[in-house]
């Protein structure tokens, strides 16, 4: 059987995922400990009675969460995480984009003013954001951009030119953020991903909300241009 060592964050999903199935299981109701063991590559799970219930050894667990966790992607994944929250706002318009906002967290910004985008000679979120608007499909996810051609280059490059993309910096956030709003020339979208790059928590358009998954219900979202988050602009060359 294959041996995954896990790190960091994935190791917690794991280790989260797998006391829901044992609190869901026969452990008659006790607290399920964790026992870290020297003869195998991981932890191992008992309930009260000393009986072993479950290891990190288990191969199909491993597999399941390595799925939901692991995602293909075309180059840096902070540029492509862009490209797929714009694509999906593109598709929810139905319409030209006259004007496209992007705000991003701190390390969206940093990780990804600065990479190249793959298939082109081009770097850094506005290109991608740009190049999005011409090829960009959301079914692709992070390989969101795959489509390129020098035709799709040459439009993005225009795009760009034409200064319709504002990228802000958005300070009043924790953890990865990436807000998109697209403006056509009488209707609005918004799509908000948060927390890891595919992971699309907010829909609207026109200000009714399609899709919240943070808040239970549904109320009218704001504006795009009423958005009540400290952000920054910031300039990007042309």
């Amino acid at each position: 059987m294959p041996k995954v060592r896990l790190l960091g964050q994935e190791r917690q999903v794991l280790l989260s995922k797998m006391r829901r199935q044992l609190s869901a299981g026969n452990t008659a109701g006790g607290q399920v400990t964790a026992i870290s063991c020297p003869d195998c590559f991981g932890t191992h799970f008992a309930c009260p009675n000393g009986r072993e219930v479950i290891t990190m050894s288990n191969y199909e667990l491993l597999v399941e969460i390595l799925r939901s966790q692991v995602k293909p992607a075309l180059g840096c994944t902070e540029p492509g995480a862009v490209a797929y929250g714009v694509a999906r706002a593109k598709e929810l318009l139905g319409g030209d984009v006259k004007e496209l906002k992007i705000s991003v967290d701190r390390n969206i910004l940093k990780n990804g003013m600065g990479v190249g985008i793959p298939g082109t000679k081009e770097r850094g979120i506005v290109f991608a954001a740009a190049l999005s608007l011409v090829i960009g499909k959301a079914e692709y996810a992070l390989e969101v951009l795959r489509d390129v051609t020098a035709e799709s280059i040459e439009a993005a490059n225009d795009i760009v030119k034409a200064k319709i993309i504002k990228l802000d910096l958005e300070e009043d956030t924790d953890g990865l953020y990436i807000r998109v709003d697209a403006i056509g020339e009488k209707d609005h979208s918004r799509v908000i991903i948060k927390n890891s790059h595919t992971n699309i928590v907010f829909e609207s358009m026109n200000g009714e909300v399609l899709l919240d998954r943070e808040q239970s219900g549904s109320s009218p979202a704001a504006v795009p241009e009423k958005s009540n988050r400290k952000s920054k602009t910031i300039p990007f060359p042309t």
